[in-house]
């Protein structure tokens, strides 16, 4: 027996959707996990960048990539520092910072920003822990050139083991 069939059809359209979440966004939901806020590395060092600033009573500071803020809440509380904590993923302060934004406005604020990006904010120090190791190879120049475009003096805590 032999027989034959044919079928009449479009090609079939292929896509490939190669887009990755954003970084933002991997960090948004990151934060949403109480285990990834469990260590601030800001709030261990900056009794450490206030004993090597010595900044004066009222100085502004940027704590850059603030993160759980813990460590902006530490330069202003032990620093009398008037603080702009700044990250790009809008949920990243722990829920007990979040009503002292309103509670503490003459020392603290809050700035949702991209470091690869210019700052909207200028201060005569930055504060910057454990951000710079997550900054991918080809932003590292920019988001250095942004740091110190927007602070005097600049106080990195930066990581160096895997």
């Amino acid at each position: 027996m032999t027989g034959s069939s044919s079928l009449i059809a479009d090609a079939p359209k292929v896509t490939v959707d190669n887009v990755r979440p954003l970084e933002k966004d991997l960090y948004k939901m990151m934060w949403e996990k109480p285990e990834y806020r469990q260590i601030a590395p800001g709030e261990k060092i900056s009794h450490e960048f206030l004993k090597q600033a010595k900044p004066k009573a009222g100085a502004t500071v940027l704590d850059l990539g603030c993160g759980t803020g813990r460590g902006g809440l530490n330069l202003a509380f032990f620093g009398s520092m008037d603080v702009t904590m700044i990250d790009f993923a809008g949920n990243c302060l722990d829920k007990d910072i979040v009503p002292m934004l309103d509670t503490q406005k003459h020392a603290l604020r809050f700035v949702e920003a991209d470091l690869s990006q210019p700052l909207p904010v200028t201060a005569a120090y930055g504060f910057c822990t454990d951000v710079m190791e997550h900054i991918r190879p080809h932003h590292v120049d920019q988001v250095l050139d942004n740091c110190l475009a927007a602070c005097q003096h600049v106080f990195f805590q930066i990581s160096t083991v895997g």
